[in-house]
């Protein structure tokens, strides 16, 4: 992934990251040259196999790590948790779990966050593959579309969004509801 300043993350110190980066190396996707660095201060100590997990920039310098329940150090971090420029959990971001892998994530405008997957619960409350959260972490109550099992989405500049699922395309306004109208 390239952050916001240009600089590619990797999460993951496993044998299996060492393994990928060599790969990418040999085939030439990766060449690191002079100008790129290990940026040793970004330590997270992520937990289990990198391939689990996704990294994504915040807004504010830090980064959301998501996927499947991880654990950085010795806790129990959630499906997606908040790490600061350092890679130190952010403790005032709410933990965040649900039962499967949360695969996307989009930090909105507002600060909100806005999560699919192939989970049927955030946090013990039904939400059938789509989540907002609020910028601390919790979930956001006031965004419940009703579609069930979307997987995928898509924000619009006007802050409408694009949900498919395994049958359907769908817009829902900023607030969730759904866009029965063209001029919505």
């Amino acid at each position: 992934m390239i952050d916001g300043e240009g600089m590619r993350i990797f999460s993951g110190k496993s044998p299996t990251m060492k393994l990928l980066l060599s790969l990418l190396v040999l085939l030439g996707t990766f060449v690191p040259s002079a100008a790129q660095t290990l940026n040793n201060s970004f330590d997270p100590i992520l937990r289990g196999d990198p391939f689990d997990v996704e990294v994504m920039s915040a807004s504010d310098g830090g980064y959301f790590i998501f996927g499947t329940n991880s654990f950085l150090g010795d806790d129990n971090s959630g499906s997606l948790v908040k790490v600061d420029a350092t890679g130190q959990v952010v403790t005032t971001f709410q933990k965040v779990f649900a039962e499967t892998n949360i695969s996307r994530a989009v930090e909105l405008p507002d600060g909100k966050i806005l999560i699919s997957g192939f989970f049927k619960y955030v946090n013990g409350i039904p939400r059938d593959g789509i989540a907002r959260l609020n910028s601390d972490g919790s979930l956001d109550h006031t965004f419940s579309p009703g579609f069930t099992g979307i997987r995928n989405f898509s924000v619009m500049a006007d802050g409408k969004i694009i949900v498919t699922d395994l049958n359907q395309i769908a817009r829902l306004l900023p607030g969730g509801e759904a866009s029965r109208q063209a001029g919505d």
